[in-house]
Parts: structure tokens; sequence; C-alpha cells
């Protein structure tokens, strides 16, 4: 390309010439002059040393389970809220499921017209409430041969201005099961339910602090039934239901106005702490037939006439064994009074005698022979079933008391039928024993210092000068002497030594004493004798 400089012949190492640049280039145009290096900068600052992450995060807490959810019924509908529930009864769904836990504060009443409903949740303790704040009127009015079945919910805060806080039911059936009802009330009768007509089942129900307005008295009076109130309901059955905490102008728990053929029976069922301003503190019946039965308790009921139950008309109430244990009831066997002709001498007519006393005419055509007397035991006539039953006709006029009666303190009480005919009850509690509550089962030892003849309620201490640390003494002679040297105040459970320079002088003493005249006594030597005293020494 051209002449190339002499430095930079061929064959020569370039490197001068400026690498592959030939020699005309590097002639034509010269490098400009170096510029210097800038100035190194200056050195950055040290890193802070790193700081410390923050710690992490700790997760929220996991929210509580829910209550479990039991398996649907076929054709059963979940609902979980207040419209649901409302929507649900109004397109007249027969079976509902609520939300366990849930409560479902009504605004308006649930109205049953002639319709079949059946709601329930997981139980009285984990299953849904049913809140009436807002309903201003009963939880559940039913009508027309409604019917409606409650299992397993709560029934709270219910205020009605007439009749029945929770439940209204005319000609309907009702039934509840495992179902609470507390702190409802109405204005006229039936605290937690009004029941006319129809029938009504309650079976394990807890009902507390329901009323009816107590305010008025006389004849105006209205608050019938703190708790229910029944009018002439044919059938009303009520078992295992506890009932307290009620209250009402007349029949602080149950008022009942059954009508002549109606049946009322409580099995297993406790009635108390409630209260009547007037009459039955417990109960207030004026028609139809009340049964307790199977250790129903009537107890610790309030009201001016008949603190547990009040009478008016012509109602019957009768007791059907078994009762509680440790209670008891005057009781016979009923059966047909019947008049015994002069020509049935024979055993076998006596026998079939016998054999008519719990048949009627019409179970035994042969029992016509036997005219049936004017007066009766019982009301076998309304209830064949009663015949050979066990029971009290409870007298007609206001009762005061507790009923079934409780065994006294001092009686031992059973739950045997034989041990609950009288206030004998199984007999006085055994020597070595003691009783010391009404109604008690289950005696309790005689305690140290004690003796304990038959039929202790509270322990006889040992008398002064004596003692014991045993138990279950059964009388006086078994508590110990008190030694010399101690003493022993009644009831005592050891020997309280005497002080140093006093003594006794012999076995059950109750004081200690310093030595007569003429005497000393030895320090320590206090209990060594029956002598401890020492006559002093006589002068040199």
């Amino acid at each position: 390309q051209g002449s190339t400089n002499s430095a930079c012949d061929l064959g020569t190492d370039c490197t001068d010439c400026g690498g592959p640049e030939n020699a005309y280039t590097r002639l034509n145009n010269p490098l400009p002059p170096a510029v210097p290096s800038p100035p190194a900068p200056p050195p950055l600052p040290p890193s802070p040393p790193p700081s410390r992450a923050p710690p992490p995060v700790p997760y929220p807490p996991k929210p509580p389970p829910l209550p479990p959810l039991l398996p649907l019924s076929p054709g059963e509908v979940f609902v979980s809220g207040n419209a649901a529930l409302q929507l649900a009864v109004r397109e007249n769904t027969t079976d509902i499921y609520l939300q366990p836990g849930a409560n479902v504060r009504l605004s308006q009443s649930l109205v049953l017209d002639g319709v079949d409903v059946t709601i329930r949740s997981s139980g009285s303790i984990t299953g849904a409430t049913i809140d009436g704040t807002d309903a201003l009127d009963s939880l559940f009015i039913l009508k027309d041969k409604a019917t409606l079945w409650l299992e397993g919910l709560v029934l709270a805060n219910c205020q009605a201005e007439a009749d029945g806080g929770a439940v209204r039911m005319d000609d309907s059936d009702v039934s509840l099961r495992d179902v609470r009802i507390q702190d409802c009330y109405a204005g006229n009768s039936g605290g937690a339910i009004y029941a006319a007509r129809g029938s009504l089942r309650l079976e394990s129900v807890k009902i507390t602090r329901c009323s009816t307005e107590t305010g008025i008295e006389g004849e105006n009076a209205q608050g019938l039934g703190g708790a229910i109130r029944i009018v002439k309901v044919p059938e009303v059955e009520l078992s295992e239901v506890n009932i307290t905490g009620c209250s009402a102008v007349k029949g602080g728990a149950l008022h009942i106005d059954g009508g002549t053929d109606s049946e009322t029976t409580l099995n297993r069922v406790r009635l108390a702490d409630s209260t009547a301003t007037e009459e039955g503190g417990l109960v207030y019946i004026s028609s139809g037939r009340l049964t307790l039965e199977n250790g129903t308790l009537l107890e610790s009921g309030t009201a001016s006439q008949g603190s547990s139950i009040a009478f008016s008309g012509a109602p019957e109430v009768s007791y059907r064994l078994r009762l509680p244990p440790g209670y008891w009831i005057p009781h016979s066997i009923c059966e047909i009074y019947r008049q015994l002709p002069a020509s049935c001498a024979g055993d076998v007519c006596r026998g079939l005698f016998d054999k008519c006393k719990t048949e009627t005419d019409a179970q035994n055509d042969e029992c016509k022979r036997f005219p049936v007397a004017f007066v009766q035991p019982c009301n076998w006539e309304a209830t064949p079933a009663l015949l050979g039953v066990s029971l009290y006709q409870v007298p007609t006029s206001a009762l005061d008391v507790d009923l079934p009666y409780a065994c006294a303190p001092g009686i031992l009480g059973s739950s045997h039928p034989d041990d609950q005919k009288s206030a004998f009850c199984a007999g006085l509690c055994p020597a070595g024993q003691r009783c010391p509550e009404a109604a008690t089962t289950e005696p309790r030892p005689c305690t140290e210092g004690n003796f304990c003849p038959a039929g202790t309620s509270v322990p006889w201490p040992c008398p002064e000068g004596s003692y014991s640390a045993a138990t279950n003494l059964t009388k006086e002679d078994e508590c110990t002497q008190c030694p010399v040297g101690s003493t022993c105040p009644a009831g005592s459970t050891v020997p309280d030594p005497c002080n140093d320079g006093t003594t006794t002088y012999g076995h059950g003493s109750t004081a200690c004493d310093v030595c007569d005249e003429d005497f000393f006594l030895v320090l320590g030597e206090a209990q060594a004798s029956t002598k401890a005293c020492k006559s002093c020494p006589a002068p040199p």
C-alpha cells in the first residue's frame, strides 16, 4: 500500500509502529499528547455493620374450631341466621338444622299456621340459640293444628305482651327435647310456654328465670304460670324437666286448668325455688288430673298460700312411687274397694274376691259378684292403670311443705319402696355413724372426740375428763379416761398435759392443781405416778 517507514521494514517488529497501522498512517496522523490520568477518588467510608433482621412476625393464633356439624338427615335444610330461618318457616320447610353455636336473633315471631316444622341443633350446651330480644312477641306462635318439634336448642330473652314468652300454641302439638329456656317473660300467662288444647311433651328440658306479671293481685290478677300455663290440654307429659327460679301471681312454675278429662304427668321432674305472690309457689291447679311419679320433687316454693301446691275447684293430684332416694310419703296400693257377700265363704270365692281388688268388672265379668263400694281410695275408674300401683292421693288443700317428705336428720333414707312408706324411712342412723342432713342416704363416720348412738344427727362429745382419738364410737363408755397429769375438756381428741408445777390427783380430771400445803412437786414428774405430790420432809 505505498512506501513504508524504514523502521518498519518487512520482517521488523512493528510494535512501536502502532500495531497494524502502517507508516503512512502514523506520519500523517500523529498521536495526540498523552492525557494524564485523573487522581484516584478518595476511599469510600466504611460500610456500617449490617443491622439485625427484625424478628419474624408470628402467625396469628388459629381460631377455635367450629362446633361439630352433625350429619343432616335426608330432606333437612341447613340454616345459620335470622333471615334464613324466617324464610325457611315461611316456605313451610319441614326439617331445619341450625348451625351449632349460632345466635339467631329473631326480628319477629315464627308463625306456624297448620304446618309441621322440626328445628334442631347440636344440643342445649353447644347448640344454637334463638334469641327473642328483638322479636317483641312469642318466639313461636302455633295455631290450627300446627306441629312443632324443637331439639338441642336454647330459647332465650323471649317476651310476649300476652301469653307464652317462648311458645304460644292453640289447638296444636308441641314437643321439646334437650332444650333450655331462660329469661323469658309473658305479660299475662305462661312465661315460657302457653299451651291451649292440642298436646305438650317436654323431655330433658330446663326452664330458668321465667316469669309473668307479678305486680297485679286480687280478682283481676293475671300472671298465671311463671314457666308454663296449661289450658284444656288433654295430654301433657313432662319427663326429666327442671324448672327453677320462676315467678307469677298464681303458679310460680306451673298453672294447670286442664279440663275434666285432662292428664298432666310429671316424670322425674324437679320444681324448685319459684314464687307466687298469691297462691301456688310451685303449682296451681284448678281442674284435671296431675300425676307425680318416679322421683319427681317439689321443693323450696314460696307463696302466701300453698307454697308447694294450691288448689281450686275439684282437681285430682296423686303421687306414684318410686320416690327420690331419702324421701317418704304415706302410700298404699290402689285397689277397688268391694263388698264381700256373706255367701262368699270358701277359699275359691275368697281368692276371686282378692283378685277383683285389682280388676274391673269390664276386665273380669266374674267380679260383678262383688259390688263396688261407694268410697274408693283412688280414681281407678278414670285411670284403670293405677290399679295395683303404690300411690299417695294428695289432699286437695293448700300444701305448704315440700313433696315428697325428706327423711329427717338422724334417720337413714333409702331408694327402696319398702323404706319410703313412713317417716321412719330405713330406720335410725346406725350406731357409730351420723346422718347430719335431711334425706341422708349415706351415713358418715362419727368423728374423733365424739360418740354416736343410733339415730345421731349431731355427734355427742366425749364428756369432760375423757377423750378419744378413734372414730365410730357408739357410746359414752368407749371414750378413754384422761390420765393423771393431764386434763381433757369435753370433745377432746388427745389429753392436754399439765404445766410444770401442777398436776392432777387422779384419772378423769378437768383441771390441773398445785400441791396441797406440806406437799411439793418435782419438776418433770407431774405425770410420773398417781402420787406426784410428795410430802415435805419433817424439819430436823
